[in-house]
């Protein structure tokens, strides 16, 4: 039974508890829950399992020197076998001479693909590929000339950062993944959202106003499985997303269920954490992680301000201290 009378007292309640993780991280101590709090937190926030969605072949190699593809094979192997992500995505369509590490994501996908798919002939429950297509029915045709399955999209909240980045608008942006949506010519379409909090390009923050109406018409298309929140600069704190999440949650409570987070960590450790927890707080059990110390978008800022994606440890981190499980691709046999 609920044992809270109506809505506002649970978020007030969320509040104080929140305000406690604030407090407690900047110490640098794990946060621990009283019987009653970790009910208020289950209450609130759900008991569902975080899913992962590994970035470190595209994300995590935008920030690296160009590798080899026997070395992104490698690489690919290894994300796999640790078997910690729910989804992966492989690589990235976007012409190489913008951005050289993501050659060859054709063919890494090809590899990728089959070995997915020996594994799967012994009954193995295996993560979703994803390749990122720029908004272009071009590329979308590349990936499917791949029977690439899965998609992911740049889009932004921030019009000067997405002319730069993949020289449309964002209403041209939009018209393309309805488009695409509508098809049903993918299985899972993921959209990206760059610039929750602060644009690189036009240096200045986005108001939340703006974030929220560009958040909100992906999340009504019912062909968009996925609208990724992201943190572009490392700059998003807490008091910030808990604000855009609390009017996302107000302007369409349903398409909550699509949004994840797309974090680059910041300098302050206890900061990130506290981002995390007022995420899993509003229901956000998806997360981009990235198994190397790199990411951030080059094309629009220089490398100095790049920050790494968030990492496999530090969601681990906030997993275990509000304890709630991470979700695993699952080994099981068919039946003969």
């Amino acid at each position: 039974m609920n044992v809270f009378k109506d809505e506002m007292s649970l978020q007030n309640s969320m509040t104080s508890i929140l305000r406690n993780l604030r407090h407690v991280a900047k110490r640098g101590r794990c946060a621990l829950f009283s019987s009653a709090e970790k009910q208020l937190w289950d209450a609130a926030a759900g008991k569902a399992p975080i899913k992962l969605f590994d970035v470190t072949l595209r994300d995590g190699l935008q920030g690296c020197p160009p590798l080899p593809l026997v070395e992104k094979q490698a690489l690919f192997q290894r994300v796999l076998n640790s078997q910690e992500a729910m989804s992966i995505e492989v690589g990235s369509l976007v012409s190489p001479s913008v951005v050289p590490q993501m050659a060859e994501s054709g063919e890494l996908y090809r590899f990728a693909r089959e070995m997915l798919d020996q594994r799967r002939s012994v009954g193995r429950c295996l993560p979703d590929l994803y390749l990122l297509v720029p908004p272009s029915m071009r590329y979308a045709r590349s990936a499917l000339s791949l029977s690439c399955l899965n998609v992911s999209i740049p889009a932004s909240v921030s019009e000067d950062f997405q002319q730069k980045n993949v020289r449309k608008s964002k209403d041209e942006t939009y018209a393309f993944i309805k488009e695409l949506s509508e098809s049903n010519k993918f299985n899972k379409i993921k959209v990206y959202l760059s610039c929750v909090s602060e644009c690189p390009v036009a240096e200045k923050r986005i108001p939340e106003r703006e974030i929220v109406e560009e958040a909100t018409r992906y999340m009504a298309l019912d062909g968009v499985a996925e609208v990724c929140l992201s943190d572009t600069m490392g700059t998003l704190n807490s008091v910030y997303l808990e604000y855009i999440l609390w009017a996302l949650t107000k302007a369409d409570p349903r398409g909550m269920q699509k949004v994840s987070l797309h974090l680059h960590e910041s300098d302050d450790e206890g900061e990130t954490q506290l981002v995390l927890s007022v995420a899993l707080s509003y229901g956000i059990r998806s997360f981009d992680v990235s198994r190397i110390e790199t990411g951030g978008c080059f094309v629009t800022m220089g490398e100095d301000a790049c920050h790494a994606n968030l990492s496999h440890a530090a969601m681990k981190t906030c997993a275990d201290r509000l304890g709630i499980e991470i979700d695993r691709p699952m080994v099981t046999f068919l039946r003969p």
